[in-house]
């Protein structure tokens, strides 16, 4: 079971981190500010690589900015990568 809990602070820095079999297992990282996420940041641990799990944590993040009426600012590779590769998909949040 993959969960993914969204933790912020009133500064608007947080995280997504996603939980496999229990344990934590990748994190995303972001800045609010305005009506713009900034994600800095998506890392998996070694150990569940390959498991989909960023790609998770992405579809999480997209979620909560199209709930927020937020944009997308991917200056973390791996998120560029996924909004660029589907660009029509993730237009209403770039």
């Amino acid at each position: 079971m993959n969960d993914v809990e969204i933790n912020k602070d009133a500064n608007g820095y947080g995280s997504f981190i996603i939980h496999h079999e229990n344990q934590p297992a990748g994190e995303m990282t972001f800045q609010l500010s305005g009506n713009k996420i900034t994600v800095d940041h998506t890392e998996v641990e070694p150990e569940f690589e390959g498991k989909g799990l960023a790609k998770k944590m992405f579809l999480e993040m997209i979620d909560y900015a199209r709930e927020n009426k937020l944009k997308v600012i991917a200056n973390c590779s791996y998120v560029k990568a996924q909004m660029q590769k589907n660009k029509d998909q993730y237009a209403d949040v770039s």
